[in-house]
């Protein structure tokens, strides 16, 4: 079906590549598959390459898809995919911005961002338990983890302004 859907739209001759994941919790692995399958279904054309967002998917996906309780910040930035069809690793929906459960679709939330670091591999270490929901019921929130989360997202702009320079000719 989605093979199809590009087809019709022309992807093939007038677009570089496809991405997926976007807004969604699904492990990089599964959409990798996902996308190459598309890819095949459409006749490996040559020069048609893959974009991952796994900016919300290091815990895979959870029992509902709007801001489910869990999930974690996945991979970071990267164009070192070791997939020669895997362009890019992105971050291409903010961490912390809400799907339109806990807050209106689309707004940031320092909480949903600072859950997505908690709940990563490297935990969120001493700020776990210092983190009121700032903004909701008057919390003023942690400061340290207003900082880690402000760092964060600091760190991936700065990875993806790097990479997108090395990346070009």
């Amino acid at each position: 079906m989605q093979a199809r859907r590009l087809r019709e739209a022309d992807v093939v001759s007038s677009a570089d590549g496809i991405f997926s994941n976007v807004s969604n919790f699904r492990s990089t692995a599964d959409e990798v598959r996902y996308d190459e399958e598309i890819l095949g279904d459409l006749g490996d054309p040559p020069g048609l390459h893959i974009v991952v967002d796994t900016s919300r998917n290091g815990n895979g996906p959870g029992d509902t898809w709007c801001d489910p309780k869990g999930r974690a910040i996945g991979r970071l930035p990267t164009v070192g995919t070791g997939n020669p069809l895997v362009d890019a690793y992105l971050w291409i929906k903010d961490p912390g911005q809400a799907d339109g459960c806990a807050d209106p679709a689309g707004m940031f939330d320092p909480q949903i961002a600072y859950g997505l670091i908690a709940d990563g591999p490297g935990g969120a270490g001493i700020y776990t338990a210092r983190t009121p929901s700032p903004g909701r019921n008057g919390g003023q929130g942690s400061s340290a983890a207003q900082a880690a989360v402000t760092a964060s997202a600091r760190q991936s702009q700065a990875t993806q302004t790097a990479e997108a320079a090395e990346a070009e000719p």
